[in-house]
């Protein structure tokens, strides 16, 4: 398991702290952040700190979310199984959603779900995230579309879609996601670093090919 340092440990108090005073303004004065979105923000705060692996923290951070939204225990299984490839424990924010999953599982309260709805769900969410941080880093919403169709291509067996679809599903919880994205890494203390590393990933994803781009039509 990856352990903090003293100094590590006080960044990520300061940040969760931040964070959750993100939150109350929010709620204050709209729209509030759901409660998917939330624990969407503070797994993956944590993943930074735990794990190099960017790609792999938003995913982790989409599993936890996903269960918030679907009660499905399998995502959390999916999270859990993700740190352990990683060699690292679960980061608090997932700790606690399995605590919560164990104790309805022993209470037989879970709900039915599948795996499968992991792979299609996680798919979906980790490509429109990662399209929120491209247009973070500037991108167009007709590049950040192409280019994370390609990404889910690669990526994802079998779960391809369009760079038109993407552009559909891109609204509401995406674009407000889009918007403190970019004020963070305009206005945060390490902001500028994460807008090169975004500018960076940015320039070097492939965007679609011509059978992944589809006709965009409103």
């Amino acid at each position: 398991m990856s352990t903090l340092s003293p100094d590590q440990t006080k960044r990520l108090e300061y940040w969760r702290g931040k964070l959750r005073n993100e939150w109350r303004i929010a709620d204050e004065c709209g729209p509030p952040r759901t409660e998917a979105g939330k624990v969407w923000d503070m797994v993956q705060l944590e993943m930074k700190f735990y794990c190099p692996d960017f790609m792999l923290g938003m995913t982790i951070a989409s599993y936890a979310s996903q269960w918030v939204e679907t009660r499905n225990p399998h995502f959390i299984d999916g999270a859990v199984y993700l740190c352990s490839l990683s060699a690292i424990a679960p980061p608090p924010a997932v700790a606690e959603l399995v605590a919560e999953v164990a104790r309805l599982r022993f209470l037989g309260d879970v709900r039915g779900g599948t795996p499968e709805q992991i792979d299609r769900e996680a798919a979906k969410n980790q490509t429109l995230t990662l399209m929120a941080n491209l247009r973070a880093a500037g991108a167009s919403l007709e590049v950040a579309a192409s280019k994370a169709s390609k990404f889910l291509s690669d990526h994802y067996e079998g779960r391809a879609l369009k760079a038109s679809s993407l552009q559909k599903f891109y609204t509401g919880e995406w674009r407000r996601l889009e918007i403190v994205l970019r004020d963070n890494m305009r206005l945060d203390d390490d902001g500028a670093d994460r807008l090169a590393q975004w500018q960076q990933i940015l320039a070097a994803l492939p965007e679609a090919d011509d059978d992944l781009r589809g006709n965009r039509r409103d």
